[in-house]
């Protein structure tokens, strides 16, 4: 099905850009939530003023993602866990909780998903975690994970050796042996 776009999907197109997609897609859910119309030949007239209403709409929206990015890009996050021996958490940070101390410390409220945390934090120290707020903006945000006992670990980075990938590399021909 031919739609047009009224806004800017990621991984689909721009507003004002005519796409096919799936008809099912088109009518279960761009359609209703009003993220796009059909291509007919009385909407085909109406992509000039669709195209300038989302550029004006992406512009707005990018400014404000670089004001956020500002912000964030200062911000250092301090988490408090419980911590065993060598450094490494009870449970660990996920996601979830950065986003609930982001919201809690700066008042920013951003989508969860953006939030790139290709694996959980398991071990106390300092991550820089990056969110994509737009596309070609990202900020990184400073996460520090402590003891929650305020007890020093200064040996820390001894204890939490982070594996190369040549390591694993070594590691899974190892195992195929």
């Amino acid at each position: 099905m031919k739609i047009i776009l009224k806004e800017t999907i990621e991984n689909l197109g721009r507003s004002g850009d005519i796409v096919n997609v799936k008809d099912g897609y088109a009518r279960n859910y761009l359609i209703p939530k009003k993220l796009a119309i059909t291509a007919t030949k009385g909407n085909l007239k109406q992509i000039d003023t669709i195209r300038k209403k989302g550029l004006e709409k992406e512009a707005k929206d990018r400014a404000h993602a670089q004001s956020q990015a500002e912000i964030l890009n200062k911000l250092i996050l301090m988490i408090p866990k419980k911590v065993g021996e060598e450094g490494k958490l009870f449970g660990s940070v996920t996601g979830r909780e950065i986003y609930e101390e982001i919201e809690n410390e700066s008042e920013i409220s951003i989508d969860r998903r953006k939030i790139s945390l290709k694996e959980n934090i398991r071990y106390i120290g300092e991550y820089p975690i990056n969110i994509r707020l737009f596309p070609e903006v990202e900020a990184q945000v400073r996460v520090r994970v402590v003891d929650e006992t305020d007890r020093e670990w200064p040996e820390l980075e001894l204890w939490r050796k982070e594996e190369s990938e040549e390591e694993i590399e070594e590691k899974e021909v190892k195992e195929r042996k």
